[in-house]
């Protein structure tokens, strides 16, 4: 009976071992652009820094996106037994010393480093873009702009509409302003 207990010990004592290789947390220490995988030292004490690993994103066939986590990044990966070589970045994650950047969980927010926001309020209906540059839209096809409510373009500088053919402006009553 003794034996049977200390066999059923040793053998959760594996399974814990095995499942704590399973998931793990660690610090992005390398990233290949071209290949969207990053290198990840796992571990406070060993340092041991894995294979390339790539990194999960929603598509990849048809319909692209390409978002990589920053050196130093904290992320969890996700191995696949039986010899854990093979895993993948699943994400990073917020911490106290680098906290989400809004509180609302009616807010789409996306921050990027250089200042640059674009989020998206459901509660409010608002979309919001601030721009740390310049913005180009290019289409092939026609762009119409339209409202329900007012309308306003303003410019710190120069404006300028220009078109092949013909430009027209309609309304009620058109104002110009010197």
């Amino acid at each position: 009976m003794f034996e049977e207990l200390r066999e059923v010990k040793d053998r959760l004592e594996w399974l814990e071992a095995q499942l704590n290789r399973v998931i793990a947390i660690g610090k992005v220490v390398a990233i290949d652009e071209k290949t969207a995988k990053v290198r990840v030292e796992l571990g406070e004490k060993d340092k041991l820094v894995t294979y390339w690993l790539p990194v999960l994103t929603t598509k990849t066939e048809l319909d692209k996106e390409y978002w990589m986590p920053d050196v130093d990044e904290l992320v969890v990966c996700l191995f696949t037994p039986p010899n854990f070589e093979r895993g993948f970045v699943v994400g990073s994650y917020y911490t106290l010393e680098d906290p989400p950047p809004v509180a609302d969980r009616d807010k789409y927010h996306r921050r990027f480093k250089d200042g640059t926001i674009i989020e998206y309020d459901r509660k409010k209906h608002r979309l919001y873009v601030y721009v740390e540059g310049t913005v180009y839209i290019h289409a092939t096809g026609n762009v119409t702009v339209k409202t329900d409510q007012n309308a306003t373009v303003e410019a710190g500088q120069d404006a300028t509409v220009k078109a092949s053919n013909n430009v027209t402006i309609k309304g009620k009553f058109v104002n110009i302003n010197p």
